[in-house]
């Protein structure tokens, strides 16, 4: 019988202790989902009598790949939380008709960071499952006319097939274009068209010891870094100025959605309180002239404590 990805299923759930594989607690609507096992072979070519090659020496095992999603209130929580390491909820509404819930990520100064497990349904017919997985990058990006578009890069500990669990979907809609808002330097930034923004761990995946029977036996986070660029329109100098004079500013991308309750809506709101251009690039075109600016996020010491991103996610669930 043949197999159409249509028909899979990607599902996860925040693990109590690495690697130890949970069932799937929430499910996401994915364009693609590309987590598999590498294995490094070897064949080797000892002096035996004839040019022939005779076996192959299975070795280590990575679990590495990509999960590319439209970016919802609902379904981003996981994510951030394995990306930034920490969080605090907040009840910011209840009612009748349901809760609405504020849940605030910043960086944790900790090596050992919080792990997923991952199920990719294939078709119905079986799931690989992942355990162990953390995040070694998280990029979101948003084009003018579109929905927030989301990248996990995700390096695992370990994988086994597993009967396929049956999904249910958050009912929120992805966030878009439509809803978003910027401020540059605390002030509104209405000629911003679109952008992308990367959070990266540098996850260590390379450590194997003994008794581990080839899968990796650590996966420790490295250096924070969160970068990006965006587009905007060429109505003044002072992207170029800010650039040139190497001085720093501030950056705020908000996202608003549809209705949760009364009057509270889905949210995503990027703070970058310390930000450095490292480009500011607007070419001479026949057409509409416009920046492309390239920026790094540093730690902002006058904050406590000292960030160099905070993200605010607005939804209903309770907690991550």
């Amino acid at each position: 019988m043949e197999r159409i990805g249509q028909l899979g299923a990607v599902g996860l759930a925040q693990e109590s202790s690495w690697g130890v594989p949970v069932s799937a607690a929430r499910y996401l609507e994915v364009s693609r989902a590309d987590i598999g096992r590498a294995i490094s072979y070897e064949i080797p070519d000892p002096i035996r009598g004839t040019r022939g090659r005779r076996q192959v020496r299975g070795g280590a095992n990575a679990y590495a790949g990509f999960i590319n999603f439209d970016g919802s209130a609902e379904g981003l929580g996981e994510f951030l939380k394995a990306t930034f390491g920490t969080v605090t909820t907040t009840m910011v509404s209840s009612t009748a008709s349901g809760s609405v819930y504020e849940h605030t990520f910043r960086r944790l100064d900790a090596v050992s960071l919080p792990s997923l497990t991952i199920e990719q349904n294939m078709g119905g017919l079986t799931s690989r499952q992942f355990a162990g997985v953390r995040v070694n990058r998280l990029s979101l990006s948003l084009a003018p006319g579109e929905v927030l578009m989301a990248e996990a890069d995700c390096r695992g500990q370990s994988e086994q097939l597993i009967s396929p669990t049956s999904p249910s979907y958050p009912l929120d809609e992805a966030l878009h274009h439509n809803g978003f808002t910027a401020l540059v330097g605390a002030a509104d930034c209405p000629e911003m068209e679109g952008w992308e923004v990367s959070f990266g761990n540098n996850l260590v995946d390379d450590i194997w010891t003994a008794g581990g029977g080839g899968d990796i036996a650590k996966l420790p986070a490295g250096p924070f870094a969160v970068s990006g660029r965006f587009a905007l329109g060429l109505e003044s100098t002072t992207a170029y100025e800010t650039f040139t004079a190497g001085d720093y500013t501030s950056l705020q991308l908000k996202m608003t959605g549809g209705t949760i309750v009364s009057t509270w809506s889905y949210l995503l709101q990027m703070d970058f309180p310390r930000v450095r251009y490292f480009s500011a690039d607007s070419p001479l075109v026949p057409e509409r002239l416009t920046y492309e600016i390239d920026f790094e996020a540093l730690i902002d010491a006058s904050q406590d404590p000292p960030v160099e991103a905070v993200v605010l996610l607005r939804n209903s669930v309770s907690g991550y």
